[in-house]
């Protein structure tokens, strides 16, 4: 089970940019943490484990936020990993796989656009139109180092979900074209970083 809280979450609202996004005032956290524990022991004692989805525009955006919420939530609180949502948070990928990766349970792989990831982040726009700009693509095809990525996921012994995933404007970039690279560019990286893949 995904879970993305969309609290306040400005993800979808043109004219508010990210810098305003909403965020936990300290006196909130414990609370916060408490509930999000009970919702994810509730789906597991169903047999659906939970996977939270850190993501732009939201409560638990940076890196900080992800070492809060892990470091205080119970170990049923697992973790969707989104490449792309952590770079756009210039959020350590590297050291967030390494101290959670035993909280970890579920990949997102998209990629990142460098000029347009510039031109976001100097014109401080909202989520939605810098994903309208473009400013995520599939794997491969922006600077983010999937090879890296998956070398990590190896040394972790990763077992799970990766998932290529691009949010675009389809009149832009054509979804058959882009998943078909992406998958490519995913598949080869994983297998020469010797993870099998069960598609």
């Amino acid at each position: 089970f995904i879970f993305a809280d969309v609290s306040g979450s400005i993800q979808g609202e043109p004219k508010i940019p990210l810098s305003k996004r909403p965020r936990l005032n300290d006196n909130e956290w414990s609370n916060y943490c408490n509930k999000i524990s009970e919702i994810a022991k509730r789906w597991c004692d169903i047999g659906l484990p939970m996977s939270y989805h850190e993501h732009m525009g939201t409560i638990i955006q940076s890196e900080q936020d992800i070492y809060r919420l892990l470091d205080n939530t119970n170990d049923k609180t697992s973790l969707l990993f989104d490449t792309g949502h952590i770079f756009f948070a210039k959020g350590d990928y590297e050291s967030i796989l390494k101290k959670y990766i035993g909280r970890v349970n579920h990949v997102h792989c998209k990629d990142i656009r460098q000029e347009i990831f510039k031109q976001v982040l100097e014109k401080d726009l909202s989520f939605l139109d810098a994903v309208l700009e473009g400013v995520f693509t599939v794997p491969g095809d922006g600077f983010i180092d999937f090879e890296n990525l998956a070398k990590v996921l190896a040394e972790i012994n990763y077992s799970g979900w990766v998932v290529v995933e691009a949010e675009q404007d389809p009149e832009k970039a054509n979804p058959l074209e882009y998943s078909r690279m992406g998958y490519q560019h995913l598949s080869n990286v994983l297998n020469e970083a010797g993870l099998e893949i069960r598609s």
